[in-house]
C-alpha cells in the first residue's frame, strides 16, 4: 500500500547528519507555541517567563548544541493532578528547553508523517478532531455498520514498548541519526520525583510535546493491520471503534484488533471496552450516541486541574552534578497512584442529556499551566 510505503520508507532523511537537521528545526516559530501554552517550569525551575527574557540568545545557544551534537536534556520533572474519577494522573514535564527542541522536532516529523497516517486515525493531527471522527461514525452508521465495539487500550501511554518503538524509528531514520538519538534520550530520560532520580523503562511521558505523535506513529501498525483485512473503524488516541454490520463480523473483528493490540504488547482494557449498537446508548469522545441522534454537551470553560503533588525543581547543586555526569538514576521509576479524599460532591447542575443540545454534524465545532508548588500528600 502506498500509506505503508510511505511511513517504512525514509531512505530520503535517513541519518541527517546533526548540523543539517538543526537547520531544518524551527525553534523560533516552537517557541512562540511553548511561549503561549504558559506550561510550568521543569526540574532545572527556568520559567517560560524566564526563559522569554533572553529568548533570542537562549533560542541560538540551543542551535548550535543540537548543530554540534553537544544537545543534552535534563530530567523530567514529575507532577500529579487529578481527573475526574477521583484517581490521579501522572505528568512528567520537560524543562523549557526541553520543550522547545521536542516540539520542533514534532513539527519536523509530523510533517512527514501524518499525511501518511490512516485517514479514519483523528486524534493530534492538524485539519481534523473530534468533529471530523463524529462525521465519520455517521458515515458509517449511513451505511449499515451498526454493531459497535466500544473500545479503549489499557493504561496506553504508559504500556508503549520503547524497545519496539526505537527499533521502528531505527528502521525509518536510520540507527545513527541524532533524532533517534534524541528520541531515546527523551523516552529512557530519569524523572525527578523530589527526591532521587528514577528511569523510566515503558511508555511515552504524558507532558511532552511528541509524545502524541509518537503514540500515533506507534500504533500505524495496527491501523494498517485493520485496514488490510477489510475492518471499518474509527480512532482517536486510544479510544476507538470498530463498526461492523453483523455481530458474528464484529466478533472476528475484535479477535484480529486483539491479536494486532498483542503484537505491540498492548492490550484491550476490559472494564471500558463493550459490544455495543446504535440503537443503544453509549460515548464517544464526549458525545451521546443512540440511534440516529448525536448529543453534544454544551460547550464549557475548561477548568484548571487540580494538582495533587509536584515535585520541587531539583537543588542547583544535583543539576550540575547531573550535567557533568557525575549524578545518574540507578533505580526504577516507580510511581504509586494517590487517591484523593473528597468530600461527597454537591448535586450536579451540569445540564442533563435531554437538556443538550442536539447538532448536525456539519455543525459541529472543534494543560492549563500548573504553576504552584505543593508538598506531597500522605
Amino acid at each position: 500500500m502506498k500509506h505503508e510505503e510511505s511511513l517504512m520508507s525514509g531512505n530520503s532523511i535517513a541519518e541527517v547528519p546533526a548540523r543539517v537537521l538543526a537547520g531544518q528545526l524551527n525553534l523560533d516559530a516552537v517557541w512562540t507555541r511553548v511561549h503561549d501554552k504558559h506550561g510550568m517550569p521543569g526540574a532545572d525551575g527556568v520559567s517560560v517567563g524566564r526563559f522569554g527574557r533572553q529568548a533570542r540568545a537562549n533560542l541560538a545557544a540551543l542551535q548550535s548544541r543540537l548543530a554540534g551534537d553537544r544537545y543534552q536534556p535534563l530530567p523530567l520533572r514529575m507532577a500529579e493532578v487529578e481527573k475526574k474519577s477521583g484517581s490521579t494522573r501522572l505528568l512528567l514535564i520537560p524543562c523549557v528547553t526541553d520543550r522547545v527542541v521536542q516540539s520542533a522536532v514534532a513539527q519536523w516529523l509530523g510533517a512527514r508523517w501524518n499525511p501518511a497516517f490512516d485517514p479514519n486515525s483523528f486524534a493530534y493531527r492538524p485539519g481534523v478532531g473530534v468533529a471530523s471522527a463524529l462525521r465519520a461514525l455517521a458515515s458509517f452508521r449511513e451505511r449499515g455498520f451498526h454493531w459497535v465495539l466500544d473500545a479503549d487500550i489499557r493504561s496506553f501511554f504508559d504500556s508503549i514498548d520503547q524497545n519496539l518503538l526505537l527499533e521502528k524509528l531505527k528502521r525509518w531514520l536510520g540507527a545513527a541519526s541524532p533524532l533517534v538519538h534524541w528520541i531515546e534520550q527523551w523516552l529512557a530520560g530519569p524523572v525527578w520525583d523530589g527526591a532521587a532520580l528514577g528511569l523510566v523503562r515503558r511508555g511515552v511521558p504524558q507532558g511532552s510535546p511528541l509524545s502524541p505523535l509518537l503514540s500515533n506513529y506507534y500504533l500505524d501498525d495496527f491501523d494498517r493491520r485493520l485496514r488490510a483485512a477489510g475492518i471499518q473503524f474509527v480512532r482517536y488516541a486510544d479510544d476507538f471503534l470498530v463498526l461492523a454490520r453483523t455481530p458474528f463480523d464484529l466478533a472476528e473483528a475484535r479477535q484480529k484488533v486483539e491479536e494486532s493490540l498483542r503484537d505491540l504488547n498492548l492490550i484491550l482494557s476490559e472494564e471500558k471496552t463493550q459490544t455495543t449498537t446504535f440503537e443503544q446508548w453509549f460515548r464517544f469522545l464526549g458525545a451521546e450516541i443512540q440511534g440516529d441522534s448525536i448529543l453534544l454537551p454544551f460547550d464549557k470553560n475548561k477548568k484548571s486541574k487540580s494538582q495533587v503533588y509536584v515535585a520541587p525543581v531539583m537543588p542547583p547543586a544535583l543539576l550540575r552534578a547531573y550535567r557533568t555526569g557525575h549524578l545518574k538514576a540507578t533505580r526504577p521509576f516507580e510511581w504509586k497512584e494517590r487517591r484523593l479524599e473528597t468530600a461527597a460532591a454537591p448535586p450536579s447542575s451540569a445540564p442533563s442529556t435531554r437538556d443538550k443540545a442536539l447538532h448536525r454534524l456539519s455543525g459541529v465545532g472543534e494543560t492549563s499551566a500548573l504553576d504552584a508548588l505543593r508538598r506531597r500528600i500522605p
